[in-house]
């Protein structure tokens, strides 16, 4: 994949994003918010991180529903990634390059105004304000699905996904098809400008997260009951197969060998002989089957494993990129945070569902 940027462009711009690192609330800080003792203290740590939100907590007064305060809280970190997305753009060489992580809120807008639109009903309040399509234009184009209008607006594989996905719903009424269709074009689109640029680790996000997520579909489908539950269904649910393929994924499905749980197993040991070993070994060293919660935090600490590479990288795209992810894995973070404080969780099991931090 020849490389059409000079990494020499990105010295400023890297020296930028490394500085910017310094004011991420890492995985330290999170797992002392998670031990203050109510959501109240919690909220008023933030203040401490420069996150401010309009409503605060206030222990024994329970006339403000958690919704709203998550809703709120919600704002203050949307923030924080509409200013990440503002500040790449400033200082990077070749803003469109980045595009790259802004294609899969661009997925998500579509996704919520397509439903919508179908359904007769409003968009989602969350519409993400930091794609490459203003959010706007995204719900009517998702809401009047004008073909030349969505070539010129959208990403191609994301404008071709459109239509599909709306005729996929009307002739079966299943939205999961909107989001497999529309996820597919987003992660088409990825790769694609990813090559356009020629920028190797861009594309190995792409791919890992690719595979990744259809590992994680193989594994629920494992745990779901049904005769529907084979190797036609899991094609049709999972993304265009990458490093990890169908030779890889169709064992697990055939119903005629072991029990489900004996097959899931069998399909995380052979995953040790691809190039996610170490995700495998991760899996693994669960003492018995582990939970759905377990096997989402192993595979976004893995991913995140990857990201970390562009610590090595002195300059070039890959420290910006990185610089984004980790300010998304720190708005994750903060999210699990709030949710178990205003949930009343031990300290100790929201630090179970964190995952890692970039610093």
């Amino acid at each position: 994949m020849k490389k059409k940027y000079n990494p020499e462009d990105y010295i400023y711009a890297c020296a930028r994003a490394r500085a910017l690192e310094t004011g991420i609330v890492g995985g330290d800080h999170c797992a002392r918010l998670a031990e203050l003792k109510s959501a109240a203290e919690f909220f008023r740590a933030l203040e401490e991180y420069g996150i401010h939100t309009q409503i605060k907590p206030v222990e024994g007064d329970e006339t403000v529903s958690e919704a709203a305060v998550l809703d709120d809280l919600e704002v203050a970190l949307t923030d924080i990634l509409s200013d990440v997305f503002s500040i790449i753009t400033q200082i990077a060489p070749q803003p469109k390059l980045f595009d790259f992580f802004r294609y899969p809120y661009d997925c998500h807008n579509l996704k919520s105004a397509l439903k919508s639109s179908l359904r007769g009903t409003e968009p989602d309040k969350l519409l993400f304000p930091f794609g490459s399509v203003d959010t706007a234009a995204a719900v009517a184009v998702a809401s009047q699905r004008e073909e030349l209008a969505a070539q010129r607006l959208l990403p191609p594989h994301m404008a071709a996904a459109l239509g599909e996905a709306a005729e996929l719903f009307s002739k079966t009424g299943d939205p999961q098809l909107i989001d497999v269709t529309l996820d597919r074009a987003c992660y088409a689109d990825m790769m694609d400008l990813a090559k356009t640029y020629g920028c190797e680790f861009f594309f190995r996000l792409a791919e890992t997260k690719v595979d990744i997520t259809n590992l994680l579909t193989a594994i629920r489908m494992l745990r779901m009951k049904g005769a529907h539950i084979n190797f036609g269904f899991f094609n049709r649910m999972s993304l265009e197969k990458s490093k990890l393929d169908e030779n890889f994924f169709a064992p697990a499905f055939d119903t005629e060998t072991d029990a489900a749980e004996q097959r899931e197993e069998e399909l995380i040991m052979r995953l040790r002989h691809t190039p996610y070993a170490p995700l495998a070994d991760m899996l693994l060293s669960a003492r018995h089957r582990p939970s759905l919660t377990f096997v989402e935090k192993q595979c976004d600490d893995f991913y995140l494993d990857i990201v970390k590479s562009a610590k090595n990288v002195l300059y070039g795209p890959e420290p910006l990129g990185a610089y984004i992810v980790a300010r998304e894995y720190e708005v994750r973070n903060l999210r699990i945070v709030a949710a178990g404080k205003l949930s009343g969780l031990r300290a100790e099991t929201i630090k179970e569902r964190l995952r890692s931090s970039y610093v």
